[in-house]
């Protein structure tokens, strides 16, 4: 492998929580403040007391460092949440005898790992964490331990609230004993009583599928790939077919060259920020297969849209602030815009609070009738 960087498992189970935090932010981004919240900031510590306790005995010295510094960030986050230092004496007393110890340091690979095959070990936790499937090294390991020589572990990942993805990942030791990452696994749970979707992911340290880009395809978008070819770098970009599946099962995939200029044509939306950091957020999230997030500002109005990928027609598809589809026309329309503003003046108008009748009527102008006494004589008066 290119990459020789050992594996860290503070690292790793920072990852995890970095995962979970993105995920609170996304599912209560109406609250700003969200991440400051009490609730938050002690679920945040319970973990980082539990991952500090895991490593900080570790034979790994990166791995104690890295705990280290984790626990200077526990004790700082404790002290904003317990002031007192009575109080903090009294958790502490109380966690002893509530909470129970972690002995699950990581044992080293010559314990694990016997014999001359260490590297495939270490090769195959840089391709988990490459994959996003990091959560599987402590199921790995065990795995190892029980001396299986073929196996799988599993993972789940909620990348939206109430939406569980499943993963298995597959590994297998060769003839000479090292062990190989065979690839994984997706599953999506099912909605609105629908079949659940799978597919299979071979790993291929040239053309490797993310848990995420494997998410998005299942999602029905399209990702990037990057790869060389007889020496030549080549890039596509590739979707599933949902109608057309192998004899194995797995939908098979729509290939496209990736020669549509994605940051050009972000650049010519009329985008409120237009940062040369956006822009790359923006393409690399496309290009990832997410459906990204963009305000667009028309005529001094701000609208929220969300576009994607649509390397077919070498464009993008846009969704509205509800995520319903509409055409890129509309959404970068300035007539559009306006006549949804003219749509809310009028609601605002309609909604505006109860007038009684009587003060409707002192408002409207006097105006002249006529009434006949029994005289049948004309008399004018005002109301």
């Amino acid at each position: 492998m290119k990459n020789d960087k050992p594996i860290n498992h503070v690292e790793v189970e920072q990852a995890e929580w970095d995962k979970r935090e993105e995920w609170f932010k996304e599912t209560f981004k109406k609250y700003p403040k969200a991440l400051e919240s009490r609730a938050f900031k002690l679920e945040k510590l319970e973990y980082y007391e539990f991952v500090h306790a895991k490593y900080i005995n570790s034979p790994d010295p990166n791995d104690r460092l890295a705990a280290r510094f984790l626990g200077e960030q526990k004790v700082k986050l404790e002290r904003a949440l317990y002031p007192s230092s009575t109080v903090r004496f009294l958790k502490k007393v109380f966690d002893v005898f509530s909470k129970p110890k972690v002995f699950s340091a990581p044992v080293p690979f010559s314990e694990s790992f016997p014999g001359n095959n260490e590297a495939s070990l270490k090769d195959v936790k840089k391709q988990l964490i490459q994959a996003g499937l990091g959560s599987c090294i402590s199921e790995l390991e065990g795995q190892i331990k029980q001396g299986n020589d073929e196996f799988s572990v599993s993972a789940a990942i909620y990348f939206k609230p109430g939406e569980k993805t499943s993963y298995k990942a597959d590994f297998k030791k060769d003839e000479e004993g090292n062990l190989q990452f065979l690839g994984f696994k997706i599953i999506l749970d099912s909605k609105d009583g629908k079949e659940a979707l799978s597919q299979q992911y071979k790993w291929d340290d040239n053309k490797p599928y993310t848990a995420v880009k494997a998410y998005n395809q299942l999602n029905g978008r399209a990702v990037a790939h990057s790869y060389s070819m007889d020496g030549e770098k080549q890039s596509s970009m590739t979707m599933l077919d949902f109608t057309d599946k192998d004899v194995s099962g797995n939908f098979r995939t729509k290939e496209f060259p990736l020669d549509f200029d994605y940051m050009k044509e972000l650049s010519a939306l009329p985008l409120k920020d237009k940062t040369r950091a956006l822009l790359s957020r923006l393409e690399n999230d496309i290009l990832n297969g997410n459906r990204a997030q963009v305000t667009f500002l028309k005529n001094g109005v701000e609208e929220t849209y969300y576009i994607e990928a649509n390397p077919g027609q070498k464009s993008f598809t846009v969704y509205n602030e509800h995520h319903k589809k509409i055409t890129l026309k509309d959404a970068i329309s300035i007539r559009a815009t306006e006549s949804v503003v003219k749509e809310e003046m009028r609601n605002k108008q309609t909604e505006s609070p109860n007038v009684s009748s009587d003060t409707k009527t002192s408002q409207k102008e006097p105006r002249l009738k006529v009434v006949r006494n029994t005289k049948k004589k004309t008399k004018m008066s005002a109301s």
